[in-house]
């Protein structure tokens, strides 16, 4: 009876052996994206080398607060790639104001010209984006005897030279149509307004298959989700931001080349509703609306459909912030009221099957905002 079940463990074992033998045979092997990937997890130790076209890294102790006393507790960043700059982006910033400083040197160490010098909390877009003039920069903490935070959270990547910021436009390798160089490395890094999402279609993809590389990231940079890595032909793709940028690379080798891509994007509405019925309401409702905003909304229904649009609540400050409603799918379509302080607001039609809304306050006053419910007709 004990020779039975060890001969029965045995060929139970061998079989598994062999299931897992042919299950790794079936499985198709993981393509190789021929990119750098980000460390998800941050480095955190003073001194540390950071080498890569981008990363993650993090103050002492990040997101706990950090040491007291730190004399330069450095960060050098190397990127591999000496023809392109460093752009550093912090992410979360909190010190002690005034006591507590980062600096940010525009080179390998702390020798090298100063690019900023931040402290406190609440950095402007321009302080918390920083692009040195090569391959390298220095971060430097350092902290003093009493009130220490929990301090930063940054990401560097390599800065793309093109930037489209327009409602509209194109893309395309160098010298589209005609044939691309060997060895390019190009970047593009399109833009909308906070609220707005991109949107891009590529026309037609003509690289050599499988060596020559085109890169969609969701994001600003190399370190956002890759979307697709096209190569070969192909036209029609599209590629729809989560926020506000989309970033693409564009890479070839030292062998063939073809007549490259052409890619056209447009900016959309960050707000973008469907269905039969649903609330629309202004950011931070039931909160106060926030100071300088600028969204967007986009309603849409079925093509056999209108809109009826009800407001359940409308308050803000009389003639200063106020809030369009366009009788289509964009700020392009006829406009069909702006609305602005307390009054009761009558119900809106479509005459079609979209509505786009379009809310703005200014810098003073802030109160309830609106909330409205829409229903297809």
């Amino acid at each position: 009876m004990y020779f039975f079940k060890l001969l029965c463990v045995v060929l139970v074992g061998y079989a598994s052996a062999k299931s897992v033998d042919l299950l790794k045979q079936k499985l198709p092997q993981k393509k190789s994206l021929h990119f750098v990937p980000l460390d998800r997890s941050p480095k955190t130790e003073c001194g540390a080398i950071l080498n890569g076209d981008f990363g993650e890294f993090s103050s002492p102790n990040y997101p706990e607060i950090y040491p007291k006393n730190l004399t330069d507790c450095g960060y050098r960043i190397v990127a591999p790639s000496t023809s392109k700059a460093i752009r550093l982006r912090f992410v979360d910033f909190s010190t002690e104001a005034g006591n507590d400083v980062v600096t940010v040197y525009d080179g390998a160490d702390s020798t090298a010209t100063v690019l900023a010098t931040l402290s406190g909390t609440d950095l402007t877009e321009n302080q918390a984006v920083i692009t040195g003039s090569g391959n390298s920069l220095y971060v430097s903490l350092t902290t003093d005897s009493s009130v220490n935070d929990r301090g930063f959270l940054a990401q560097w990547s390599l800065a793309c030279g093109s930037r489209y910021t327009s409602i509209k436009g194109e893309i395309h390798s160098p010298d589209y149509p005609n044939q691309y160089a060997d060895n390019l490395d190009e970047c593009y890094d399109i833009t909308a307004p906070v609220g707005k999402a991109v949107r891009l279609e590529f026309a037609e993809v003509d690289t050599e298959a499988g060596v020559d590389f085109i890169r969609v990231h969701d994001g600003d940079s190399e370190a956002g989700d890759l979307l697709a890595e096209l190569s070969g032909q192909s036209a029609g793709e599209v590629f729809v931001s989560t926020l506000s940028n989309l970033y693409v690379v564009f890479q070839s080798n030292a062998g063939g080349t073809g007549k490259g891509f052409i890619a056209y994007y447009s900016q959309l509405c960050g707000n973008r509703f469907a269905g039969p019925s649903g609330q629309v309401t202004s950011p931070g409702y039931p909160g106060n609306y926030p100071n300088n905003a600028d969204e967007c909304y986009l309603i849409e229904v079925a093509d056999d459909k209108r809109i009826l649009l009800s407001f359940d609540v409308f308050d803000t400050e009389a003639d200063y912030d106020y809030l369009e409603v366009y009788d289509g799918a964009s700020e392009a379509a006829p406009l069909i009221q702006t609305l602005s302080g307390s009054a009761a607001v009558a119900d809106i039609e479509s005459t079609g099957n979209s509505l786009y809304l379009r809310f703005v306050s200014d810098y003073s006053f802030r109160y309830d905002g609106f909330s409205a419910t829409y229903t297809e007709i």
